[in-house]
């Protein structure tokens, strides 16, 4: 079993310098330092010691600081493990742990970096300890407006926190007024206006000093008037807004809408495209979800845009969902059963393994086209689709509760430690390869590598789909099968055509079929 090192701390920047100084800096207050410049041997050196703190570069080579931290936090070995992440500027971080992880900014204040640091190293089961509580209790006898007013009014600094059932939320304050508010992965009015509507549930304020940036620049008192104004505004119009289950679908072509509009619109019309369900729509729109209710009512009056009303109930989803309600009961049943680590999961991961960052991007945008498929909103945003991403970049949501992550993987001859790493709920795995840049031969083989290498640390079914250009033919078909050893199984081979929007659902149903019917005793290798 790996235990955690204490007062091990690890250092992985991208600057040589920098990390002389760290290391020097940690070695005088009584810590053991651990360094390194790659972000592969950051994963490395973290899976094999489990340092008490992980300060990482954002743009740290190989492995950038934000995809090692999602990575990692998703092994159960360091998920607990706090990061430090070093940047320019205070960047935005998928899975950021308030009270747990923290950044600094080059250049550096050292009294306030060590400072950091000593907060960093006490979390753990002292962080509860440390932690003073200045007001707590109960949002039906205290409302959030009513709590805000008290600490905008004495000026005070720190973290309300908030939490009713599973959900959980925080409102930064500083000099009174508010800094930010997050909610889940919502965060700016966006969320203070959904905490607004909250009418139960426990709130504890803790001051203390405040260092997230501000993005939040309305007076807190016009913020909470607007707040107030937009909830009773949406309680008095939700009848003529669409279900959040409805489908929404552009009449007209979007580059033909004309310039000089309001922001929301054209973020709202770009959406559409990757979340047509309301709901998705609304929680990835980075304004207020009364905006984006009332733009949406707009769109649809001036025949922009198409809503189809859809139904929440089950019969409903049998015919509006990708996997209907009983494949996804049997999908869920089968992992349990297969995979000793699935029994309190609730979501399972899908490695897409690609010879080239295009390929793995064209096949996840594709999935569009797929009801509760979300793909991940940085894929959406990025310009640059030939950028290697490594990490998840969807989620198709199956009824019950699991969500299937697909998480993109490069093959790469030094994958060993990075895979093994990755395993964790790993329930199958989409090889991606083409015919263009490299040769045909050689592209096949260092899929069927990777794909073995995978295998020996978990068994899982795969596919293997064709992407290229070209007919794939009877011979190559042969080539393939021979080079990755399935003889036994040729029907696991699939092309895959990007201007089709059914190719990608065939691919994905072939998958879940083949996850579904196999019968192998699934393992992990440690």
């Amino acid at each position: 079993m790996i235990t955690k090192s204490e007062d091990t701390i690890l250092i992985a920047l991208s600057n040589d310098k920098e990390i002389n100084i760290f290391r020097d800096k940690v070695i005088d207050k009584g810590f053991k330092p651990l360094t390194t410049n790659d972000g592969s041997k950051a994963m490395e050196l973290a899976l094999k010691y489990v340092p008490s703190l992980i300060i990482v570069d954002m743009s740290l080579p190989t492995i950038d600081g934000e995809r090692l931290f999602q990575i990692l936090t998703h092994n159960p070995n360091v998920s607990n493990v706090p990061f430090m992440f070093v940047s320019e500027v205070v960047r935005d971080v998928k899975g950021f742990r308030i009270n747990i992880d923290s950044f600094i900014a080059r250049p550096f204040k050292w009294d306030e970096v060590m400072e950091k640091i000593k907060e960093s190293m006490l979390y753990g089961d002292t962080v509860g300890q440390r932690l003073h509580k200045d007001i707590e209790g109960r949002l039906s006898q205290m409302a959030l407006v009513d709590i805000l007013q008290v600490l905008h009014f004495n000026k005070k600094e720190g973290e309300l926190i908030l939490s009713n059932n599973d959900q959980h939320g925080i409102v930064f304050m500083k000099d009174g007024q508010v800094y930010n508010a997050i909610l889940g992965e919502v965060e700016k009015e966006k969320a203070l206006y959904r905490l607004f509507t909250w009418k139960d549930g426990k709130f504890e304020f803790i001051p203390q000093r405040v260092t997230t940036p501000q993005k939040i620049e309305l007076p807190t008192g016009n913020l909470m008037m607007e707040g107030m104004q937009q909830i009773d505004e949406f309680e008095r119009d939700k009848d003529k807004f669409p279900n959040k289950s409805s489908i929404l679908q552009l009449k007209v072509d979007s580059t033909s809408v004309p310039k000089g509009l309001k922001p929301i619109i054209y973020e709202v019309l770009f959406l559409i495209d990757y979340y047509p369900k309301v709901e998705n729509l609304v929680d990835h729109c980075s304004f207020t979800d009364y905006d984006v209710y009332t733009t949406i009512i707009d769109l649809v009056g001036r025949g922009v845009v198409d809503v189809t009303e859809v139904s929440e109930d089950i019969e409903m989803a049998e015919l509006h969902t990708f996997i209907s309600p009983s494949d996804a009961i049997k999908i869920k049943e089968k992992v349990v059963n297969r995979w000793d680590d699935m029994l309190t999961s609730n979501y399972a991961k899908i490695f897409i393994v690609s010879v080239n960052p295009e390929l793995a991007n064209k096949f996840i945008l594709s999935c569009k086209s797929i009801p509760d498929f979300v793909i991940d909103s940085k894929l959406i945003s990025d310009n640059n689709s030939t950028r290697n991403l490594l990490g998840q970049m969807g989620v198709l949501k199956l009824y019950g509760g699991l969500d299937m992550v697909f998480f993109s993987l490069p093959t790469a001859s030094a994958m060993g430690p990075l895979i093994n790493a990755l395993s964790s709920n790993l329930v199958g795995l989409i090889l991606l390869w083409d015919d263009t840049k490299l040769e045909w031969g050689s592209v096949v083989e260092g899929l069927a590598v990777t794909k073995n290498e995978i295998l020996h640390h978990r068994k899982v079914p795969f596919l293997g789909v064709y992407c290229g250009e070209n007919e794939l033919t009877d011979e190559l078909k042969e080539s393939y099968i021979k080079t990755m050893g399935i003889e036994d199984n040729p029907e696991t081979l699939m092309t895959f055509d990007n201007k089709n929007d059914e190719s990608v659902q065939d691919i994905l149903k072939k998958f879940f079929d083949e996850l579904i019917k196999d019968k192998n005793k699934g393992s992990v290798k440690v």
